[in-house]
């Protein structure tokens, strides 16, 4: 028992002087202000940004495993999605609760950086638009 004792104390005494060198500088504490971001949401017709949240959501696999921007990558694909959804949603609300999902998907691959939830989202947006435009084709002018 005194040995475990003893065994104990020299740990703990171990731990405590190897924090004894922190020191907290007071002028090293910068206030930091964040970047100043301004949202424009994409402009084209919708069969235009589908194809373009596409091929965004394609390519977030490269950007995770070029270890790339996945934060500007999925503001890119989220504001795709915000462009074109209400159309989406208007022509097909089931539809469209199948790309909340996939881009949901893809916010958790760019969060997590797992390659694998960007290739699922790339490839269920790329399926999820090509059914939606076969199913509603862009009206044809005469």
């Amino acid at each position: 028992m005194r040995r475990t004792l003893a065994g104990v104390i020299v740990v703990l005494a171990g731990g405590l002087t190897a924090c004894a060198g922190t020191t907290y500088d007071p002028n090293s504490a910068r206030p930091t202000t964040p970047p100043s971001t301004t949202t424009t949401l994409p402009t084209g017709s919708p069969g235009e940004l589908l194809r373009q949240l596409a091929t965004a959501t394609q390519g977030l696999e490269a950007v995770i495993q070029r270890q790339g921007d996945a934060a500007g990558a999925i503001a890119t694909i989220t504001a795709l999605w915000a462009a074109v959804s209400a159309h989406v949603g208007a022509a097909d609300p089931g539809m469209a609760s199948g790309f909340d999902g996939a881009i949901r998907l893809a916010q958790r691959a760019a969060a997590s950086r797992q390659l694998g939830y960007a290739v699922r989202a790339g490839k269920s947006v790329t399926a999820l638009v090509t059914a939606f435009l076969a199913a509603h084709p862009a009206p044809t002018t005469p």
